[in-house]
C-alpha cells in the first residue's frame, strides 16, 4: 500500500502523493507541511521545466480529460509506478539538458526509466507512430507532404517535400549516396 509523500507521514495515500489530511490542504492552497519542494526544490515558487515534464507525463496517461489522453493512457501507456515519485523521476533521468524533451525510445512502450530519455525535437520526430521509419523522411502535417531531409556536417543538404512516400525515400537514399 502506497503512503503519503510527505515526510514523517505514515498514513495511507489519497491524491496526488498525499493522504487525504495534506490532500486537502494542498487542494485548498494552504502549506502542507514538509511540502515536496523542501525535499527537491523543484516546486517552489514558478515551477521547474523538468517538474513540469514530469507532471505533463503523468497527466497524458492518467488524466481522460486531458487533450492528448488518447494518445497517451487510452492506447495503454502507462508510467511506471517508480515515477509517481518525482524525486525519483528526477534521480532516474537526472537533469533534463538545454534544448531537449522526454522522450520513449519504443513509442508504444510505457515511461520507464529503460525506455526513456532526453531527445532532440529531430530525435522526437524519427521517433513519431505516423512516421514510416526511414531515417529523415516524415510526414509534414503543416505542409501535408512527405518530407525528405539530410544534414551533412552540420549542413541542410536535403529538405524537400513529396506528395508520395515512395519519393521521399528515394530521395533521402540518393542524397545519402551522393554525400555521404
Amino acid at each position: 500500500m502506497r503512503q503519503c509523500t510527505i515526510d514523517r507521514c505514515i498514513q495511507q495515500h489519497y491524491g496526488r502523493g498525499y493522504c487525504k489530511m495534506h490532500y486537502c490542504r494542498w487542494y485548498k492552497g494552504k502549506s502542507v507541511g514538509s511540502f515536496q519542494s523542501l525535499r527537491h526544490g523543484y516546486t517552489a515558487g514558478k515551477k521547474h521545466p523538468i517538474y513540469t515534464t514530469w507532471v505533463k507525463m503523468r497527466q497524458r496517461c492518467n488524466n481522460p480529460k486531458h487533450i492528448a489522453y488518447s494518445r497517451y493512457g487510452g492506447r495503454g501507456i502507462k508510467v511506471c509506478a517508480r515515477w509517481d515519485n518525482f524525486a525519483l523521476f528526477l534521480e532516474d533521468m537526472g537533469e533534463r539538458p538545454k534544448g531537449l524533451t522526454l522522450d520513449r525510445k519504443n513509442n508504444d512502450g510505457d515511461y520507464t526509466p529503460d525506455n526513456c530519455r532526453w531527445a532532440t525535437n529531430h530525435q522526437q520526430a524519427a521517433n513519431r507512430k505516423n512516421n514510416n521509419k526511414v531515417v529523415g523522411v516524415c510526414w509534414s502535417k503543416s505542409r501535408n507532404r512527405w518530407m525528405a531531409s539530410l544534414t551533412v556536417d552540420g549542413k541542410l543538404v536535403l529538405n524537400k517535400g513529396f506528395s508520395i512516400e515512395y519519393h521521399a525515400i528515394n530521395a533521402r537514399r540518393q542524397a545519402e549516396k551522393q554525400f555521404i
